[in-house]
């Protein structure tokens, strides 16, 4: 007999129907396969504690006003962030310019302490299910994610012909047969085998998070095998943290061998991880296809998964990283395991069980691990949750398994610029500095023009993701050598310049040996054969805030701006992500945000007057880093890729890394401070079209992904008319035409600045985008009407702003 969610979830039977659960506590509306945390205020649904309750009774709590933690009463402080209770019942206060909606304030957490809230909140879930499972005398399935052909997905896996549990799993080849299971045993980035999924960018961040077994431990929150086959795992999701409940089931083959990626020495944490994302994603073909950029930010077999198996080899190299990853660390009777992954930049805790998909000979069809390890064939499992399916997680980079690993973002740095020359020398220092600091680094062979025989030649894999363990120069800078480690095979790497001499120096910088897959080239011919560096910027130490929003659908709509202050000079990381429901989806949309000091009074707000800055990218992925001073700052994610449109998808995520604790307020603000403050940042950092006496024209610098026009009116008596037309407009998107021609009048008062219009590319593979226009002005001592319209009564984004 099998215990499911939908069993236990007893008040929630429309879910199946409706595909969504309202929040108790905040009423927001979740995906369903968010359940049972919640999306916007990250608490567990009290339904299900209910559900398991003996008493059936509430917890009496309080809520933290600084970071809304729910906190029990017997407690004076918050547990999270330190807040007095006292203060709990103090009155909101509107600020200043927020007349279109009250602001909301609330406050950054250390990344340890978040992790350590959801992993509390994952013990109370672990215990619930498991102690209905054992009192039942029933085995945890996962109805969410069915051992079914709909979690497998698209894709032909013939050799797929059972869903077995994990115990009844047979042993690797080089695993002694009666070696027990364990989530993980001392993980290395060789105990990942790939499966027949092919999705090696999850496996490369799994690769890096397992040099950090530490960071293992935070991903997957359950840390026991157990006979009921309940597990969760923690992974980053659209920029939030998700914990997801898997079990475990898995694809086997006939011989029940593991058919995805599964670890040596039968550790357990690569197929839960897998599996977590497989559900996340809808299934396990939603895997294939990716990158190491995509497996480290979930992060921190032929499916083509190898964007996740490079991401948990690089994971494996930190244990500790790892255990924050798989929150259940015991194997359990239960087959209840949980997996924490953070997706679209939020995280979730995932609850998996422990059934896999098999061959006829019971041998794991997707990845595992050496040494009957769990870990890989469960991380697995969990993101193939999350995606919907195993299928799901092909293709992919390691960027998007790192992120989905840490929650962090990544520094990608590509090797091979096709617009200018690349600054080697900038990104050695770049190189160095990350290795100072002990930072999880991933490089891939993928896109290099290098042909397959040259690779073969040297005995480097193509098309496949790495790690990189150590930078080092010797004989006054001028021999640069990089050790790069394949986590899949032993290297036979060799090169004339890297004499035993120059190797017994290099050891002494690190030791790994060729029998790991580590080896060390010198930099002209790493530059040579690699394509790009990935760079997680994962600290445990730093402080991290993630909100929520969506992009708007026109120039006159109320815009979500967020306010902070920073105490003293700071490093900052920002990440703008954009809600993908469909892994596999291209987002062909420029995405930006603005970032502008800010200077209030009784009077006026000033923005701009000492920083600000724009940052766009096509994609869905927008990230910057710097350094702030003490001060005041406003940030206003936007895109115009949604006017004028229907499109329901508009969902990001913010998230704010940062050296110090911030208090984030959010308000809507009306589209015009958008305008102030484009108008500031583009001026302050562009490209001086024509300056005269009294007009002046700015648009962005040219490595930007968008069109800003700008003019400015410095006469003190007379109007400014500009007519633009565009002589050449493809694949573009126009904020103020809907159609072509794309051609305006606008007449700017004395003093006043403009944003004529912005443009952005809106072309996909295989089309090609072009964009020309030419504009004429004059001056008049009489206005005229705008075409289009601008709505100025509705503050329209393209209203005319005073000096």
């Amino acid at each position: 007999m099998a215990v499911n969610l939908f069993d236990i979830q007893s008040n929630l039977q429309s879910l199946s129907i409706n595909d969504e659960w309202s929040c108790s506590k905040c009423s927001f509306n979740n995906p369903l396969m968010a359940y049972p945390c919640c999306e916007m205020c990250e608490q567990v649904d009290s339904r299900l504690l209910q559900g398991f309750s003996i008493t059936n009774q509430s917890v009496p709590t309080w809520e933290c006003p600084r970071c809304t933690l729910k906190n029990l009463t017997i407690s004076e402080q918050c547990t999270a962030c330190g807040e007095s209770k006292s203060k709990s019942n103090k009155n909101e206060t509107t600020l200043v310019n927020s007349s279109t909606s009250l602001s909301q304030t609330c406050t950054s957490l250390s990344v340890r302490n978040r992790r350590h809230r959801d992993e509390s909140d994952a013990e109370n879930i672990f215990q619930h299910i498991t102690t209905y499972c054992i009192e039942n005398k029933i085995h945890f399935v996962d109805d969410q994610f069915v051992p079914s052909d709909r979690s497998i997905g698209i894709g032909s896996f013939d050799n797929i012909s059972q869903w077995l549990r994990i115990s009844d799993v047979a042993p690797l080849p080089d695993d002694p047969p009666n070696l027990p299971w364990t989530i993980f045993s001392s993980p290395q980035p060789s105990d990942i085998q790939q499966g027949a999924l092919g999705n090696c960018w999850l496996i490369a961040a799994l690769a890096l998070i397992s040099e950090r077994p530490r960071l293992l431990e935070h991903i997957l929150l359950t840390k026991q095998i157990n006979s009921q086959g309940v597990y969760l795992v923690r992974i980053c999701h659209n920029g939030l943290w998700k914990t997801i409940i898997v079990d475990d089931c898995f694809p086997c083959t006939k011989h029940k061998r593991l058919v995805f990626t599964q670890a040596k020495r039968r550790q357990l944490y690569v197929p839960l991880i897998e599996k977590a994302c497989a559900k996340l994603f809808g299934s396990y073909s939603s895997l294939k296809s990716g990158n190491m950029l995509e497996g480290l930010q979930l992060l921190t077999g032929a499916l083509g998964n190898c964007w996740l198996i490079a991401a948990l080899a690089l994971i494996s190299e930190r244990p500790r990283l790892l255990e924050h990853i798989l929150l259940t660390k015991q194997i359990n009777s239960q087959g209840v395991y949980l997996v924490r992954i953070c997706h679209n930049g939020l995280w979730k805790t995932i609850i998996v069980d422990d059934c896999f998909p098999c061959t006829k000979h019971k041998r794991l069809v997707f990845t595992q691990a050496k040494r009957r390890q769990l870990f890989v064939p469960l991380i697995e499992k969990a993101c193939a949750k999350l995606f919907g399916s195993y299928s799901s997680l092909k293709s992919g980079n390691m960027l998007e398994g790192l992120q989905l690993l840490t929650g962090a973002a990544c520094d990608h740095i590509n090797l091979k610029p096709s617009k200018h020359p690349l600054e080697s020398d900038i990104v050695w220092v770049k190189l160095l500095s990350a290795c100072e600091s002990k930072l999880l680094i991933g490089t891939s062979t993928s896109g290099t023009n290098v042909n397959r025989d040259e690779y073969a030649a040297v005995h480097i894999h193509s098309n496949h993701a790495f790690s990189i363990l150590a930078a080092h120069a010797l004989v006054n800078d001028t021999s640069r050598f990089v050790l790069v480690r394949d986590p899949h095979s032993r290297s036979q790497y060799r090169e004339d310049s890297i004499t035993e001499s120059v190797l017994k120096q290099l050891r002494l910088i690190n030791s790994a040996r060729r029998s790991t897959g580590a080896f060390w080239i010198s930099w002209p011919r790493f530059l040579h054969f690699f394509e790009s560096i990935t760079i997680s910027t994962y600290n445990s130490d730093h402080f991290d805030i993630r909100q929520q929003g969506q992009f708007t659908q026109s120039s006159t709509e109320v815009i979500k701006s967020y306010f902070f202050d920073v105490p003293q000079t700071s490093s900052i990381n920002i990440s703008l992500l954009y809600h993908r429901h469909n892994r596999k989806a291209r987002s062909y949309h420029t995405q930006s945000f603005v970032l502008c000091d800010i200077e209030k009074s009784a009077s006026t707000t000033v923005v701009g007057k000492h920083y600000s800055k724009l940052i766009s990218k096509r994609e869905r992925f927008t990230y910057w880093e710097g350094s702030l001073r003490a001060g005041s700052y406003v940030l206003i994610p936007f895109t115009t890729s949604f006017w004028g449109t229907n499109e329901k998808n508009r969902d990001y995520t913010v998230v704010i890394h940062s050296s110090v604790q911030l208090d984030l307020t959010t308000e809507n603000k009306r589209p015009t401070f958008l305008a102030d403050c484009l108008i500031t940042a583009v001026m302050r950092g562009s490209n001086k079209l024509q300056k005269e006496k009294e007009a002046a024209f700015y648009t962005p610098s040219k490595d930007s992904a968008m069109l800003v026009f700008i003019a400015e009116n410095l006469s003190t008596k007379n109007y400014l008319s500009v007519e633009v037309n565009m002589n050449i407009a493809r694949c573009i998107h126009h904020s103020r035409c809907s159609q072509l021609p794309y051609n305006t009048h606008d007449s700017i008062p004395p003093r006043y600045r403009q944003v004529i219009f912005i443009t952005e590319w809106t072309h996909k593979r295989n089309e090609s985008a072009q964009l020309s226009y030419s504009y004429l002005h004059r001056f008049s001592t009489q206005t005229s009407d705008s075409i289009p319209p601008i709505n100025t009564f509705k503050h329209d984004l393209h209203s005319p702003r005073a000096f």
